[in-house]
C-alpha cells in the first residue's frame, strides 16, 4: 500500500520533470535567445526531480546525501532562474530592494 506521502514525492517526481519538458522545448524555439540557459534549466529540474524518485524508494527517508543533493540542485535552480530573468529584463533583474516599497528610491 502506498501511503500519502510516498504519493506525494512521485506526483512532485512528475512535476519537477513536467518544468523539465517545458524548458526542452522552450530551448528548442527559433525565437529563444538563450537556448544554453532553457536546457540547463531542464536538466537542473531533470535532476532535482529524480531525488524526489530516490526519496520514493527511501520511503521518505533523507539520508544526507539527499539533504546535499536536494540543497545544492535547490541553490543551482535559483541561480538558473536569476540568469534566465537577468537576460529577460537586464540589470533591472538583480536589483535587491525591487521587491520592496518604491518610496525608497
Amino acid at each position: 500500500m502506498v501511503s500519502w506521502y510516498v504519493a506525494l514525492k512521485l506526483g512532485e517526481w512528475v512535476i519537477w520533470w513536467a518544468i523539465g519538458i517545458a524548458y526542452i522545448i522552450k530551448s528548442l524555439k527559433a525565437t529563444t535567445k538563450q537556448p544554453w540557459i532553457s536546457r540547463s534549466l531542464a536538466l537542473g529540474f531533470f535532476v532535482f526531480g529524480v531525488a524526489d524518485l530516490i526519496e520514493y524508494f527511501t520511503r521518505g527517508s533523507f539520508p544526507w546525501w539527499l539533504w546535499v543533493w536536494k540543497i545544492a540542485g535547490g541553490l543551482a535552480l535559483f541561480t538558473l532562474l536569476i540568469i534566465d530573468d537577468y537576460y529577460k529584463r537586464g540589470s533591472k533583474a538583480l536589483a535587491p530592494w525591487r521587491f520592496g516599497p518604491r518610496s525608497l528610491s
